[in-house]
C-alpha cells in the first residue's frame, strides 16, 4: 500500500522531467516557483496561492499541479481552471 506521499511522488516524476527536457520550458524559472508554492499555499491559502499562479501566467507549473493531485486521487479537478474553481 503506497502512501499519500508516494503517490504524489510518483506522479510529480514524470511530469518534471518531462518538464526537464522541454526546450520551451524555462526549467529554472519553474524550479523557482515549484520551490516557492508551497509557502505560498501556507501564507495565504490555496485559492490564492493558485488565483496568484494564474495572475503570473505559471501555466506550466499549474497544469502540471493538477495533473499530479489528479494522478495521486486527491482531487478530482482535470484543468488549471477546474482547479481554481
Amino acid at each position: 500500500m503506497e502512501t499519500l506521499s508516494q503517490r504524489l511522488a510518483h506522479a510529480a516524476f514524470p511530469a518534471v522531467k518531462a518538464r526537464k527536457d522541454d526546450s520551451r520550458c524555462n526549467f529554472e524559472q519553474y524550479t523557482t516557483f515549484a520551490k516557492k508554492f508551497p509557502a505560498l499555499i501556507h501564507t495565504c491559502g490555496l485559492a490564492q496561492a493558485i488565483a496568484f499562479a494564474q495572475a503570473k501566467k505559471e501555466d506550466d507549473y499549474l497544469t502540471d499541479l493538477t495533473t499530479v493531485l489528479h494522478e495521486a486521487r486527491c482531487c478530482g479537478a482535470t484543468t488549471a481552471e477546474d482547479l481554481a474553481d
